[in-house]
C-alpha cells in the first residue's frame, strides 16, 4: 500500500508538472499533500487512533482532495495574473476566493 501510495504521488507531480508546464506549481501543491499526511498523523497520536487500512483509504482520499483544491487554486492565481495582476496580489486575492469553496469541499470529505 506503502509502494502504491510513492507511485501515485510521483505520477501525480510528473502530470501536473506537463500540465502547468512548471516544477514550481507541483511542488507546491505536493507539499500540501506532506504536511496534509503529517496532520493526519499527528491528529491520529493525539487522539489515540490506530492506524490500520480504512485510515490508509482515509488520507488517499484526503490526498486526492487536496491535490484537487491545490489545482483549482493554483489555477485561478494564474488566471489573476493574466489579468495582469501583481503577483502577491494575485496570490492574497485568489486565496481569499477559494477560501470558502475549499472549505466547504473538505467539509463534505469529513464525514
Amino acid at each position: 500500500m506503502v509502494r502504491s501510495i510513492f507511485i501515485a504521488l510521483i505520477l501525480m507531480f510528473v502530470i501536473m508538472a506537463a500540465v502547468f508546464e512548471s516544477l514550481l506549481f507541483p511542488a507546491a501543491i505536493m507539499s500540501c499533500v506532506l504536511f496534509s499526511v503529517f496532520g493526519v498523523y499527528w491528529l491520529f497520536w493525539l487522539t489515540g487512533t490506530e492506524m490500520n487500512i480504512m485510515a490508509v483509504i482515509g488520507i488517499l482520499v484526503l490526498m486526492g482532495v487536496v491535490v484537487n483544491n491545490g489545482i483549482v487554486m493554483i489555477e485561478h492565481i494564474n488566471n489573476l495574473r493574466r489579468r495582469g495582476m501583481p503577483r502577491t496580489q494575485a496570490l492574497v486575492e485568489g486565496s481569499r476566493e477559494r477560501l470558502r469553496p475549499i472549505l466547504m469541499t473538505m467539509g463534505t470529505a469529513i464525514p
